[in-house]
C-alpha cells in the first residue's frame, strides 16, 4: 500500500513537473522571439499557403502556413515557409493566397511570425498564461505534499 502511494506520488510529481518545465521553456522561447523581431526583425510581404487545424491534446489548434522571400544585406532572395498557431478569429480572416506581412531576422529567415495587422500572438499569450498558472500552483502543492508525507511520516512512526 505504502509502495502504491509512493509510486503515485512520483507519477504525480513527475507529471507534473514535465507540465511546469515545458510550459515555462515554451513561454521563455516564445518571448525570446519576440523580442529578437522587436529589436532586430525586417518587414516583408508575404502570402498564405495553406490552412489546417490540428486536432489532438487539449484542443484543436488552428494553424495557417505563410511564405515569403528575404533578400536583405545584398543577399539573394530566397523562398522561406514557416507554418503559426493562430487564434480562431485570425484562422477565419486568413484564407488561402491572402497577402499578408511578416516579420523575420534578416540572419536568420527560419525565424518569423506574422505581424503588423496580421500579427498573432496566440502561442505566446497562452504559454505565458499556462507558466504563470503553473508558477503560482507548484509552491501550495509542494507545501500539500510535503505536509502530507510529514503526516505520514510521524503517524508510521507513532504506531512503532
Amino acid at each position: 500500500m505504502n509502495i502504491g502511494l509512493a509510486l503515485l506520488a512520483v507519477m504525480f510529481w513527475s507529471v507534473f513537473a514535465w507540465m511546469f518545465f515545458t510550459s515555462v521553456f515554451q513561454c521563455a522561447n516564445e518571448w525570446s522571439i519576440w523580442v529578437r523581431l522587436w529589436r532586430s526583425g525586417v518587414l516583408t510581404d508575404g502570402c498564405i499557403e495553406s490552412r489546417r487545424v490540428r486536432i489532438g491534446g487539449k484542443t484543436g489548434r488552428c494553424c495557417v502556413t505563410y511564405s515569403f522571400n528575404s533578400a536583405t544585406n545584398g543577399h539573394s532572395e530566397q523562398a522561406f515557409t514557416h507554418e503559426q498557431q493562430v487564434s480562431w478569429r485570425h484562422y477565419k480572416k486568413l484564407t488561402e493566397g491572402t497577402s499578408i506581412t511578416v516579420q523575420f531576422l534578416s540572419f536568420n529567415p527560419n525565424i518569423s511570425r506574422l505581424a503588423d495587422v496580421h500579427a498573432d500572438n496566440t502561442v505566446r499569450d497562452s504559454s505565458t498564461i499556462e507558466s504563470v498558472i503553473a508558477i503560482c500552483l507548484f509552491p501550495p502543492f509542494l507545501i500539500l505534499w510535503l505536509v502530507v508525507f510529514c503526516l505520514n511520516v510521524m503517524k508510521q512512526n507513532l504506531d512503532r
